[in-house]
């Protein structure tokens, strides 16, 4: 956390591993990859609010 000379106050999160472990943590073993057109179908559909 630093105190800014205007007053604010900022807050940085600290580096404790690699970006590749966020997406290694986020991967479901027993899953297939998803087409691009699969994901857009439920992005898509989220946006909609279709669940």
């Amino acid at each position: 956390m630093s105190k800014l000379p205007n007053g604010r106050i900022q807050v940085r999160a600290t580096r404790t591993g690699k970006i590749s472990d966020v997406f290694n943590f986020l991967k479901k073993k027993k899953a297939s990859a998803l087409s691009t057109e699969k994901i857009n179908k439920v992005a898509a559909g989220g946006w909609a609010r279709k669940r």
